[in-house]
């Protein structure tokens, strides 16, 4: 499934956005807040895998960011089921990770809504 808004593009992860998603999931400072250390290469390749099946069978799951006229890596966004019991479950979790060199300096584009949702080919 692809989003599109007036200011980024939502898309399962391509081949060309490996080296990039791997040079974020290594950095420490990327990955504080999702892992005690830098996620090593083997692990990342896996989860890249793994995010695509996902994309691809439930329809939601984790995206690759397009900034328009900007970026074509930007970063992680994702929506994942919540994986533990708890008063509010089932529920749907939101994330992300950002490149150091986005998430640090850039403010936060204006997604806006939607203006198309491609779904995937079966």
């Amino acid at each position: 499934m692809i989003i599109e808004t007036p200011h980024l593009r939502l898309r399962p992860l391509t081949d060309a956005d490996m080296e990039p998603y791997l040079a974020m999931a290594a950095d420490p400072e990327v990955t504080r807040y999702v892992s005690p250390a830098p996620i090593p290469r083997a692990s990342a390749e896996a989860a890249a895998t793994h995010y695509r099946r996902q994309l691809a069978t439930k329809g939601y799951g984790y995206w690759a960011i397009e900034v328009n006229g900007c970026a074509s890596f930007a970063g992680i966004i994702l929506l994942q089921d919540v994986k533990f019991t708890a008063a509010f479950t089932p529920a749907i979790e939101v994330g992300w990770l950002l490149p150091r060199d986005i998430g640090a300096t850039a403010t936060p584009p204006k997604a806006g809504a939607p203006r198309s949702i491609t779904p995937s080919p079966p």
